[in-house]
């Protein structure tokens, strides 16, 4: 009685595994062939997930040429020397002209003179030294010192420099291509003072610089001024500290006269040499411009006077 009750049961249980069976082979006949599963990472270990993170990336392309640069040396730059002031362009041949060691009184009485002032200052030779000294004996006294000699268009100007003890900087100018009085300068004026140069074209400054006097051993020290063309270029102590050229040079006989200025102090100078450019179509002329008569004269018809002997 019992099994003819549980009968259903097992029929119910029959019937419902035979419909599970028929679902399940049905997907398995539409599952796509050759399916590959997803391959899952195996999760590494804590401190072997650490290392990994703090692990650098290297590119093992850029090994090679990193390995190649360590062998490389790195570039050699070679230091920036000043210009030397003895050596001349190679398109200039410069013959002197000029030149006066000031080694004697006589040689500085060579000069022409000027002094502006209250009271006046002078130009003498100094025995110590044996060497011109251009001194002011007042705080806005000028003194010029001119060369008996016509020096137009281009040239080439080296002495030697000395200030006072008490003073750092060395002061001095050079006047050239000057025409006519000095006071007007109807020409060039380049000068070395306050430890910053300065260069004027008919009293307008054109250009300045920076230029503190070194030290030397023995005090002195060498300015070099050199005119080729419109280009106009001052050295100390063989660099060049200015360098400038003129749209409008002022170049011609007539504008000849050097000398040296000294403002408001004292300045010994000695071995001056003055050269001129050989290839340079400007003539001097026969006269003197360095007399009363020619600094005062706008113009000069050139004419030589009594012949006089004045380079040493």
């Amino acid at each position: 009685m019992d099994r003819i009750r549980l009968l259903p049961v097992v029929l119910s249980v029959l019937v419902i595994a035979a419909l599970l069976g028929v679902r399940f082979f049905a997907m398995e006949g539409v599952r796509p062939r050759n399916r590959t599963a997803p391959v899952v990472a195996p999760i590494p270990e804590p401190a072997e997930a650490l290392a990994a993170a703090l692990r650098p990336v290297v590119n093992p392309v850029d090994e090679p040429a990193r390995d190649a640069a360590k062998k490389i040396a790195p570039p050699v730059v070679a230091p920036v020397e000043p210009t030397p002031a003895a050596i001349a362009d190679p398109s200039t041949k410069w013959e002197q002209a000029y030149s006066n060691d000031f080694s004697d009184e006589k040689h500085v009485k060579s000069c022409y003179t000027m002094v502006f002032g209250s009271p006046l200052g002078d130009v003498l030779w100094y025995e110590k030294y044996k060497a011109m000294l251009l001194r002011n004996n007042s705080v806005r006294g000028e003194v010029y010192a001119l060369v008996h000699k016509a020096l137009p268009g281009d040239v080439r100007v080296r002495v030697k420099a000395m200030c006072r003890k008490e003073e750092s900087e060395v002061s001095l100018a050079f006047l050239f291509s000057i025409g006519g009085a000095v006071r007007t300068e109807d020409g060039y004026f380049a000068e070395w003072a306050g430890g910053r140069v300065q260069l004027k074209r008919r009293n307008q400054l054109v250009l300045d610089a920076d230029a503190p006097t070194p030290k030397t051993d023995s005090r002195w020290v060498n300015l070099e001024l050199r005119r080729e063309g419109a280009r106009i270029r001052m050295y100390l102590e063989g660099a060049q500290v200015l360098d400038w050229t003129d749209d409008q040079p002022i170049a011609d006989a007539q504008h000849d006269l050097f000398g040296f200025y000294v403002w408001s102090t004292m300045t010994l100078v000695k071995d001056l040499v003055i050269e001129r450019n050989a290839g340079d179509p400007i003539k001097p002329l026969a006269d003197d411009p360095a007399t009363d008569d020619n600094i005062l004269r706008s113009i000069r018809n050139g004419a030589a006077s009594e012949p006089e002997i004045h380079d040493f």
